[in-house]
This record gives structure tokens, C-alpha cells and sequence, in this order.
């Protein structure tokens, strides 16, 4: 007698359980260096980002008459904002 559609499923679940290679346990130094250079490439991306924003507020203020320092201002501490912020979410 033929195997129902049941029967079938039963054995494949049966079959790829037994056959599930697992993966080895990952060792302290090789978490330790996958988070620094996470980190590392977070601050990279950080340090990028502001010294383009430094070119930007130079060449800003550089065209204008100063009258819109008090934006620049304004930028540089929501810039500031949002680099401590992601330095509190790396510790």
C-alpha cells in the first residue's frame, strides 16, 4: 500500500532532523573581534559623517554674511545629540 501525504511529511521531518548539522559554538575572542570591528565600523561611518558636516558649515559660513550662525549653531548640537546617542548604544 502506498505511503499517505502524511506519512511522507512524517518522514521527511524525521529525516532532516537526524540529518541537521549544527553549527560550532562561536569562542569569546571571535565575539570579542566580531564587536570591535562592528564598533570600529560604526565610529568610521561617525567620523565621516561629521567631518563632512565640518566641510559644510565652513563653506556656509564662508558665503553667507553670518547671518545664519545661530542655525549652524543649532546643527552643531543636534549633530552632537545624535553622536552621543550612539555612543551610548555601543556601551
Amino acid at each position: 500500500m502506498p505511503k499517505t501525504n502524511a506519512e511522507y511529511c512524517r518522514d521527511y521531518r524525521k529525516n532532516k532532523r537526524e540529518n541537521k548539522i549544527k553549527k560550532t559554538a562561536k569562542s569569546a575572542t571571535e565575539r570579542v573581534r566580531e564587536f570591535r570591528a562592528r564598533r570600529n565600523a560604526l565610529l568610521n561611518v561617525e567620523n565621516d559623517t561629521s567631518n563632512s558636516h565640518n566641510d559644510d558649515f565652513t563653506v556656509q559660513n564662508s558665503e553667507s554674511d553670518h547671518n545664519d550662525i545661530a542655525m549652524n549653531i543649532s546643527n552643531v548640537q543636534g549633530d552632537a545629540l545624535i553622536e552621543n546617542n550612539l555612543k551610548k548604544s555601543l556601551i
